[in-house]
């Protein structure tokens, strides 16, 4: 009967010391499920933070070219009339030259200048309608002017991230609008 007890004894202590810690086996699988879990939240996290950077990436070129076509459309529309011979239109960096509706009838010039879009008024210095965070790749404006007394201007702008931040596909926006020329100096619209 001693004999008995003993190994009853034994199996018993032996299975309470198994009880008391992992197996290396045991301790390879949850290893590898916490690593699995932690990865799974740093790329989570990485993906999330990542949208919010394109996210105001979008917002800042959106909001720069409808600020600047809202502008240069106001500008036109108060405009007295344009300067055909001054302007250079067709091209994507074009020029155009107003002539200002206000007594000292001085000249606007609107242009692409390094980048951005600048309104020169008479011959002060250029203002730009674009923040340095965004750049403005075309400036394109077209003489929709067709019998000599329609003063239409289509203005297409696009404006593109400056890519401080690595984005992938860097966004685009590109906006266009067409406005008339005020009727002063005999131009019936």
């Amino acid at each position: 009967m001693t004999r008995s007890m003993n190994n009853a004894c034994r199996k018993v202590g032996s299975a309470s010391n198994r009880a008391a810690g992992f197996t290396m086996i045991e301790m390879i699988i949850y290893l590898g499920f916490i690593g699995t879990v932690l990865f799974t939240v740093v790329l989570f996290s990485a993906d999330f933070l990542g949208t919010g950077v394109k996210s105001r990436a979008y917002s800042e070129v959106n909001w720069n070219a409808r600020f600047a076509v809202g502008r240069i459309a106001s500008e036109i529309r108060e405009a007295r009339s344009y300067e055909p011979t001054l302007s250079t239109f067709g091209t994507d960096s074009s020029v155009l030259v107003l002539r200002s509706a206000d007594p000292a009838d001085e000249l606007e010039t609107v242009q692409l200048t390094g980048g951005a879009v600048t309104v020169t008024r008479g011959a002060g210095s250029p203002v730009p309608l674009t923040s340095g965070q965004v750049e403005v790749t075309r400036f394109r404006v077209e003489d929709l002017s067709f019998d000599g007394r329609s003063r239409n201007l289509r203005v297409l702008l696009e404006v593109t991230d400056t890519g401080d931040v690595e984005l992938g596909a860097l966004p685009v926006a590109v906006f266009e609008t067409t406005e008339r020329v005020r009727r002063l100096e005999g131009f019936e619209n």
